[in-house]
């Protein structure tokens, strides 16, 4: 049994986290089905290319999972960074 965590961000003050146990050879894909992820945040898109990754490194759905992997689904940026820090220190100087 490989012990697996699934955790998503759904805004900066709440997450998601789940710790499973699945059989040898379950990928990505099968831990955020099983998590119940899809079920609490159905806007957690993580069935595309790029929206999934391990322990900060992306990768694909069907990627074969090892024990203590932590699986993490990421959202959209609502804002792009570069643009965040203009307008922090932008409501700095006032």
């Amino acid at each position: 049994m490989l012990r697996i965590e699934v955790v998503y961000a759904a805004s900066p003050d709440a997450a998601f986290r789940r710790v499973l146990a699945l059989p040898a050879g379950s990928c990505v894909a099968d831990a955020v089905r099983i998590s119940g992820l899809s079920e609490r945040h159905p806007d957690a898109d993580w069935t595309q290319r790029g929206n999934v990754g391990i322990f900060g490194v992306r990768v694909d759905p069907d990627h074969q999972l090892v024990d203590l992997d932590r699986v993490e689904v990421y959202r959209g940026l609502a804002q792009h960074p570069m643009q965040a820090r203009r307008a922090r220190a932008a409501r700095g100087r006032k």
